[in-house]
Order: C-alpha cells, then structure tokens, then sequence
C-alpha cells in the first residue's frame, strides 16, 4: 500500500526503438530532407527495417505529427531541435507538458561554423565556443531565445486572435498536469477497503472471543452445578448409612434385653 502511493502505477512508455516496436504505438516520422530516412531504409537492423514498414511519412513541418502525439498514443520521429522550436511555436503549456523525449537518438547530425580559410575570427570563435560548453551555456541561451522571441510572441498573437481557450490551457492556476491527488485516487480506494475488511475481521474476532468466553463461563457452571450435586449425593448416601447404622444397633439392643428378661424370668422360676 505504502509503495502504491509512493510510485503509482504509470504507464510504461517506450523510450528506445526496441521498446517503440514492441509497442501499441503508431509512429510518424517527420522527414526533413531524405538522409535520415534513406539512413533508416537501408539499415539491416531489425528494429529499423521494422520501423520503416510501420511508420508514417509526414512531410512540412512536422507539427500534424506533434498534435498527435499530445492526443494519443502518437510517437514521433524527427531532428531535436526542430520539435524544439514546434513546442514552443505552436503548443500550450499543458499540451509541451505532455511530450515526454526519449534518450535514445540516433543518425546524430554535428553542426559547426564554416568560415574561410585563414580568417582572423576562426581563434576567437573556436575559443569563445570552447568556453561556453563546459557550462551549458548554448543550452540556456537557446531556452532564452525559444522564451522571448517564440514562446511570448506567440501568447500575445493569441491574446490579439482571442484564443483564450490555448490560454486557459496554458494557466498553472486553472489546469496543471502535475501529479496531483486525482491520478493516485485508486490508492486511497484501496485503502478504504482494506480498512473496512480489517473492521469486519476484527468485529469477527470480538464476538467470537466473547461467544467463546460465555460458552466457557456456561461450561463451568455447568461443572460447577454437576460437582455440587455429586457432594450433595454423598452426603445423603453416608447420611442414610449412619442412620442404618443406627438402627440396627437399637435393634441389636432390644433383642439383647429381651433375652436377659427372659434369663431372669427363667432363673426367677427356677428358684
């Protein structure tokens, strides 16, 4: 029970090729350009070749595939930095709140600067570039452009258009999709039941325990009663024997008196 509302039970979302396949999701890849998918086609992989039979080939700029992906049970294939920019373009916070991106990856694409050979900016750029990824700085400058220049632009279009209802979506306050006591409801459900269940059982034991004690206290009553009635027998049997006894030493005590009367009489005669 403690590890029910601990760790709830989520469902389980494929986060490599392998477990995409082996799922009920539908994929879309978003083909920009062919070296991708002609990497993907002419792969000998299994999960590859499997991939390339199953997916769907959407073409533009991808955002059909992402919507699908926020509706149902909807995996995407594309380059990172285009889904990038297509969340924050186009997409709430709620709905951005629900992609969930795989570690997986594959088919990585390097991009540098190309600059003219001899050109006195190549130092001072290799070097600038060479402090800033140490400490993630294009990660945070990239989140900053994605804020300002897409994110913000793109509420304020929606406040000019009147689509509050993007907006309300996009309200912490109105609707989150943060864990909340809702999505671990089935817990406390589980909960109260066994509470209940325990209640019976211990009512159970309660009345048993005292059905049992009173049989008990009637049993030995019971005893009691018996053991009364065999002292009570035992008196009367010795009480019966004494006065039998009795009795036949009164009757021993006649007949020894009669004879001596009759001894004397006799002797009485004879004188």
């Amino acid at each position: 029970m403690v590890s029910l509302l601990t760790f709830p039970v989520l469902e389980q979302l494929p986060l490599t090729f392998e477990q995409l396949v082996a799922s009920d999701y539908q994929v879309g890849f978003i083909k920009h350009g062919d070296s991708a998918y002609n990497m993907l086609k002419a792969s000998t992989d299994k999960v590859y070749v499997t991939l390339v039979k199953e997916m769907e080939i959407i073409t533009g700029n991808g955002l059909e595939c992402v919507e699908r992906a926020v509706a149902k049970k909807y995996a995407c294939i594309a380059y990172a930095f285009s889904t990038i920019y297509l969340k924050a373009r186009n997409l709430s916070d709620s709905d951005i709140r629900k992609l969930v991106f795989a570690p997986e990856s594959t088919y990585c694409v390097f991009v540098g600067l190309t600059l003219e050979g001899g050109s006195i900016y190549k130092e001072g750029f290799e070097r600038w570039l060479g402090w800033t990824i140490p400490f993630h700085l294009a990660d945070l400058w990239e989140e900053q452009d994605m804020y300002y220049n897409v994110r913000l632009p793109k509420r304020a279009w929606w406040l000019a258009t009147n689509q509050t209802d993007k907006l309300k979506h996009s309200d912490f306050f109105a609707e989150s999709d943060d864990l909340t006591l809702k999505h671990i409801s089935g817990a406390f459900y589980a909960l109260g039941g066994c509470l209940l269940i325990c209640a019976g059982v211990f009512v159970q034991e309660l009345v048993t325990y005292y059905w049992g004690r009173k049989i008990q206290q009637g049993l030995t009553w019971v005893r009691l009663k018996v053991r009364f009635r065999r002292k009570v027998k035992m008196k009367n049997l010795t009480v019966v024997r004494l006065v039998n006894s009795s009795n036949r030493c009164d009757k021993v005590g006649k007949t020894e008196s009669i004879e001596m009367r009759a001894q004397i009489a006799l002797f009485s005669r004879k004188i």
